[in-house]
């Protein structure tokens, strides 16, 4: 009987949690914050559905861009995935969660998320290991991708100046 009852408990857990997991939220997102904070470069930028602005970079040099600079259409068209592509963990986790993997052990970068809602409804934040061998299997590719814009924007910039 009390097998029994531990069961049932767990499915009603399970079937309880399982779809919060896999909802996307009831309204939309309305912007995205990511970046990159490593040894090198320090740096933030802001996606809406209608624009891609950089408004933080420090690349270890003499002075921090604080300006905010409006990228082109094709930046932005480029990025928009981490607009739209957000995973259902970071949609759910940053009630409990806010960084995953092992933050500043090595010489990795820690990936930014921060993700704002139409609704006025409190944000999410997020840390996340640039090593993504220690985070969840769900973001990694997510993860991953968004290092790999940033490192092509900043390269972008780079050209420009």
């Amino acid at each position: 009987m009390r097998g029994s009852l531990l069961t049932l408990l767990f499915v009603i857990m399970v079937m309880d949690i399982l779809p919060a997991q896999t909802k996307s939220p009831s309204t939309p997102v309305a912007w995205v914050h990511f970046g990159v904070f490593s040894n090198s470069a320090r740096v933030k930028y802001r996606i809406t559905p209608v624009a891609l602005e950089r408004y933080w970079l420090d690349t270890s040099g003499v002075k921090i861009d604080s300006s905010v600079q409006q990228l082109s259409a094709a930046q932005w068209q480029r990025n928009r995935f981490i607009l739209d592509a957000i995973p259902s963990l970071l949609l759910t986790a940053g009630t409990t969660t806010y960084s995953w993997g092992c933050l500043y052990c090595g010489e990795q970068p820690v990936i930014i998320v921060d993700i704002g809602f139409a609704d006025k409804r409190p944000g999410f934040s997020y840390q996340i290991d640039g090593d993504t061998s220690r985070i969840p299997a769900g973001i990694r590719k997510y993860v991953k991708n968004i290092r790999s814009a940033v490192a092509q924007l900043i390269a972008e910039e780079s050209k420009k100046q």
